[in-house]
């Protein structure tokens, strides 16, 4: 086998078994974000990932645009504390509906205004304030 035909076959793995970022792993990378909302009404909170590993979607709410927005379950940290724009440090695993219903909040408030963002749905494995945990 020639050279040529080595450095193909080379490609064609390294595409083949390459990282697909929607099954991250727990603990896997520390993702750093800015949590844009935590609410009751989607029992949610909402994080801008600052990050060039695309997991969420590209969004404008509330007259600002968002590059990589997720949310995920609960609400990080103590929900009487006001935590919009802080920087936040997680590890992220893909959520799975079967076994995480129980992480949801189960007291959804009556919302006014609807908080319909269509966006992906990841579990924070582990959270900090100031850096990795």
């Amino acid at each position: 086998m020639s050279k040529k035909n080595n450095f193909g076959l080379v490609a064609m793995v390294l595409l083949a078994v390459s990282c697909k970022y929607d099954d991250i792993s727990p603990y896997s990378i520390c993702l750093k974000g800015e949590i844009v909302l935590s609410t009751c009404c989607t029992g949610t909170t909402f994080i801008n990932l600052e990050t060039s590993i695309q997991l969420g979607k590209k969004i404008t709410w509330a007259n600002h645009e968002y590059q990589n927005m997720i949310q995920v379950p609960g609400y990080l940290g103590n929900p009487t504390i006001n935590t919009i724009g802080k920087e936040v440090y997680l590890n992220l695993r893909a959520i799975d509906m079967k076994h995480d219903q129980n992480l949801f909040p189960t007291e959804i408030c009556f919302c006014l205004i609807p908080i319909a963002l269509d966006v992906p749905v990841y579990v924070a494995v582990n959270y900090s304030y100031g850096s990795c945990p």
